[in-house]
């Protein structure tokens, strides 16, 4: 069976925070700066479980405000460019 990784996103101007669990087990807390260096240690993050839970999918839960846009354009345009090495390498979906 598919496991996944669910990483429920609240979103500031400058601070961030990541409840990140794996399917139905506790979550764990991750603060981050909103950033593209924090936002390239959160995909870090979520890879690394990935992996350790065998390739799970990353599903990404994130607030529908001006900084929940602005972090699906640049989910978007940074893997896509490739300027995050990083980027999620497992399959995403963002909610």
């Amino acid at each position: 069976m598919q496991k996944h990784i669910f990483a429920g996103i609240d979103l500031g101007d400058k601070n961030s925070v990541a409840r990140i669990g794996v399917d139905r087990e506790k979550d764990e807390r991750l603060g981050f700066v909103n950033t593209r260096g924090g936002r390239a240690r959160l995909f870090k993050e979520l890879n690394r479980r990935a992996d350790q839970a065998g390739g799970a999918k990353i599903v990404l839960a994130y607030e529908a405000s001006s900084c929940g846009w602005r972090l699906s354009i640049k989910l978007c345009f940074e893997t896509s460019e490739g300027s995050l090495k990083s980027g999620l390498k497992h399959g995403v979906e963002l909610r």
